[in-house]
């Protein structure tokens, strides 16, 4: 109960500094920091398959190598669902906005248990 306390605090806080910011400013530096990074493992990616398919690296450290993976698409997925979240709130009044967000908690609440599951090594 004190994880999902903490969960609908953090959210709360964030649809509050978020309503407080410029809504384009938010979704552009957003929309772009997301397209860089992904921009950015995409090449990660294309070098560490090549140097595994050329025998560079181990198994073992391409298995750490996909449980980096992991966490990186967990945590671009909380973004990005973050980000949806914030676009369906930021032009309503404040209370309207906490119960959009309070109706996306379970889904909020979800992305961070696997983005938790993928730190800990889980699939």
């Amino acid at each position: 109960m004190r994880k999902n306390a903490f969960w609908l605090l953090a959210v709360l806080m964030v649809v509050t500094c978020l309503t407080a910011c410029d809504g384009d400013q938010v979704m552009d530096h957003s929309k772009a920091v997301l397209a860089t990074s992904k921009a950015t493992w995409q090449d990660i990616q294309d070098e560490v398959a090549k140097l595994y398919v050329a025998g560079k690296i181990t198994d073992a450290q391409w298995g750490q190598f996909v449980t980096l993976d992991a966490k990186y698409r967990s945590s671009h997925n909380a973004a990005v669902q973050a980000l949806k979240v914030y676009e369906q709130v930021r032009d309503k009044p404040a209370e309207q906005a906490v119960f959009s967000a309070l109706a996306e908690l379970d889904g909020i609440i979800a992305a961070a248990v696997d983005l938790v599951r993928a730190f800990k090594g889980g699939a």
